[in-house]
């Protein structure tokens, strides 16, 4: 019996993890083999361009690498 894996492109999707803490948070974006995007981006709560460049982030490695987030 083989061990091959099979995988449905449609199940496939980039994991985005966000570590929440009370005055900023640590966000990573991972492929669906795991290994990491770049490096965890710091988001502080209190600044809307670190926010709107957190989902920029999320968007640019949905276009880079063809896949949806969830």
């Amino acid at each position: 019996m083989s061990n091959k894996v099979i995988f449905n492109v449609d199940e496939l999707f980039i994991s985005v993890g966000i570590d929440v803490g009370a005055d900023f948070s640590w966000m990573s974006i991972a492929l669906p083999n795991q290994q990491f995007v770049g490096k965890p981006y710091k988001i502080l709560h209190n600044s809307m361009d670190s926010l709107t460049a957190a989902v920029s982030k999320i968007k640019e490695a949905e276009e880079l690498y063809s896949l949806e987030s969830r």
